[in-house]
């Protein structure tokens, strides 16, 4: 794969311009304790690029709070690590564009000093089902708005966030960028 340059990201960590380096994950719906049994059979899966952050230098965070499903945690964010985005999967051949993906895009990042204990939890996945004892997390994956191209928040092909007030979002691409209207 070649690099992908210059990608804008912002999160709720702040923005920054990043290069797509390589796939280095794929990752599967999957049913966690029977919360969504139609998940495994989703269209929808995130790849992972490993990426490097180019501007601004990132500054790690100490002591950063993290609240989900699975409890609540403090952990270290050490540096961004993955950029994970909504495609499609097709064991014969190239599969078709996501057409309006649900699922958003995510910036990951590597947690240090992070620790927990979950004894045990279900995943159905299209593989077969797995019961885990989570220990320690590696990363924290929060939502993120891509704006490749030299996008310009605000501009047609926006995100939902951008939107005045008593406008709308209409989704108009594969990377959930919408226009406001």
């Amino acid at each position: 794969m070649r690099v992908i340059a210059n990608v804008d990201l912002t999160d709720r960590f702040g923005p920054g311009t990043v290069d797509l380096l390589e796939v280095r994950r794929i990752c599967n719906p999957a049913d966690k304790n029977g919360e969504d049994p139609s998940a495994p059979a989703s269209e929808e899966h995130l790849v992972g690029y490993r990426l490097k952050q180019r501007t601004p230098k990132f500054a790690p965070l100490k002591r950063v709070q993290i609240a989900n499903q699975l409890g609540t945690i403090t952990a270290d964010l050490a540096r961004p690590e993955y950029l994970l985005v909504p495609s499609a999967k097709s064991r014969a051949g190239t599969p078709p564009p996501l057409v309006a993906p649900t699922v958003d895009h995510f910036k990951c990042y590597r947690v240090r000093r992070a620790r927990t204990r979950v004894p045990a939890v279900h995943v159905d996945d299209q593989f077969g089902s797995l019961d885990l004892a989570i220990k320690r997390p590696e990363r924290l994956c929060h939502g993120v708005r891509p704006w490749l191209f030299g996008h310009v928040p605000g501009q047609e092909g926006g995100h939902p966030d951008d939107c005045s007030p008593g406008e709308t979002c209409q989704v108009q691409s594969s990377f959930n960028n919408c226009g406001c209207e």
